[in-house]
């Protein structure tokens, strides 16, 4: 991390609205940790001086580790399509949530489609 630039945890940063609100961030002077599955899909970011994260917004443990010295964490994460039930509340709902709880020391802003 670069000295005195506050941290930005970013779910869904290899996604359509991610990769926008990445771009944003570091334009804007931010440090960037991008919580990703795999960091071996997600290299373009490493480019763009984007540190990756792996791991599973639906597991506090997973989300405290990559919330370790953020001062926000932003959710941009959607379900794939085709969507189903399952996986919506997997992911969208259940993340989201679990994203609000660890959050408690910085700031969660959420990102929702077609907002």
């Amino acid at each position: 991390m670069e000295q005195g630039k506050q941290i930005v945890v970013v779910a869904g940063a290899t996604g359509r609205t991610g990769k926008l609100i990445v771009e944003e961030l570091v334009a804007r002077g931010y440090q960037v940790r991008a919580m990703v599955r795999s960091a071996a899909q997600a290299y373009v970011l490493q480019r763009e001086g984007v540190e990756l994260a792996e791991g599973d917004l639906t597991s506090v443990d997973s989300l405290e580790k990559i919330m370790e010295g953020a001062q926000y964490l932003i959710s941009a994460i959607g379900s794939k399509k085709p969507f189903n039930k399952e996986e919506n509340n997997r992911v969208d709902n259940m993340g989201n949530q679990t994203g609000k709880r660890c959050a408690t020391h910085g700031s969660y802003l959420l990102h929702r489609r077609g907002q």
